[in-house]
């Protein structure tokens, strides 16, 4: 097996339904940045990883709520080919 990186921006995730494909993570905090909102979630299948998202006001979610994160876009960086 061999290992990936990958390249998100904060303005392709987005919260979806729970029964959506996505990402499973834990709100971790949510800071007002005048007009939206940036959130922080740790992944539930990896909690030493944060997303970073940004949602509009008024935010819905609450501190410890799971939630489902929906990629739209990014990019994979593989690992060195060199082995």
């Amino acid at each position: 097996d061999r290992l990936a990186r990958a390249c998100l921006r904060a303005s392709a995730l987005r919260i979806v339904a729970p029964t959506a494909p996505g990402v499973r993570a834990r709100v971790a905090s949510a800071i007002y940045r005048g007009g939206h909102f940036r959130v922080e979630a740790q992944i539930e299948a990896r909690p030493d990883l944060l997303l970073h998202l940004t949602l509009p006001e008024p935010c819905a979610v609450a501190l410890g709520a799971v939630v489902n994160v929906a990629v739209d876009d990014g990019w994979i960086i593989p690992e060195s080919a060199e082995d």
